[in-house]
């Protein structure tokens, strides 16, 4: 037979307000922040530094991948309660981003868009764009040959009749 749990046990298992949760918090408080400091260190010794170019672009990257999920407190580095803007999610492809099409449906990688002609019913033009960019900013590149098309068609016509 099982036994039922009452509601403040459960709570105390999930992590409730006694005395034992308030430790963990600490713990792993304290953890965060002394992992923070290896990076955070690195960073300030290569800053002293003359850096080739290539090593330069590596400590940048390392930079903003270290610093877009964490927050400085009063007394410690915590994990951030947000997620950054333009996150970096791959140190392999750092121009990759983190898209939603829905709160609840997300991807990561890029986005394709396309222009069509719609009486030719032709591709005419495409642009990439990470995944985290909104479908009209390549709205601008996809449409700058047709924008530019009334414009050369316009004085060098024949008039009808």
């Amino acid at each position: 037979m099982r036994r039922r749990r009452s509601r403040a046990r459960q709570i105390q298992l999930l992590g409730g307000s006694d005395g034992r949760s308030a430790l963990l918090r600490c713990a792993r408080r304290a953890l965060v922040d002394a992992l923070a400091k290896d990076p955070s260190a690195l960073l300030v010794a290569l800053d002293a530094r003359e850096l080739e170019a290539a090593v330069g672009e590596a400590a940048a990257l390392f930079a903003s991948v270290t610093g877009q999920d964490l927050d400085e407190g009063e007394d410690a580095t915590l994990i951030a309660r947000r997620v950054a803007r333009d996150r970096i999610i791959s140190t392999v492809d750092p121009d990759a981003r983190d898209g939603h099409k829905i709160f609840a449906r997300g991807f990561d990688g890029y986005k394709g868009h396309v222009s069509v002609d719609p009486d030719l019913e032709l591709i005419v033009a495409t642009a990439l764009t990470g995944a985290h960019a909104g479908d009209a900013a390549a709205a601008g590149e996809l449409l700058a040959d047709d924008l530019a098309a009334p414009a050369r068609r316009a004085g060098g016509g024949r008039a009808p009749g």
